[in-house]
């Protein structure tokens, strides 16, 4: 099981947040575009890929536990990154921190005040 902070907000080299649609970018809608972004041929991984980008979105917590086949899959998903370095670097800062079973990644940048 990992824990991964979704909720951080992304900011341009200037410090200042990037904006989607009016509202601040977030690590967890990062994940999101890769997710739904993602071509696979495989059947099973499609199904996989659908139940977690769901649980993604469906989750409302600064956080988000994984499990090892969920967060597998997600190293995946962004192996083939389709957004720029400014939105994919926090995305991967987070998820090494998961990986070392840290929970502070991206505390400091979290502006939402979750």
């Amino acid at each position: 099981m990992k824990k991964l902070r979704i909720s951080t907000i992304i900011n341009d080299f200037g410090g200042e947040p990037i904006l989607s649609d009016k509202r601040p970018l977030t690590i967890k809608d990062v994940i999101l575009n890769h997710i739904g972004t993602f071509a696979s041929k495989n059947g099973k991984e499609v199904i996989r890929l659908s139940k977690l980008g769901h649980k993604v979105y469906d989750h409302v917590t600064p956080y988000i536990d994984l499990e090892d086949a969920e967060f597998e899959l997600l190293e995946k998903v962004l192996a083939e990154p389709r957004m720029s370095v400014l939105a994919v670097a926090p995305v991967f800062e987070a998820m090494e921190s998961a990986k070392k079973g840290n929970d502070d990644a991206g505390e400091a940048s979290d502006q939402l005040g979750e």
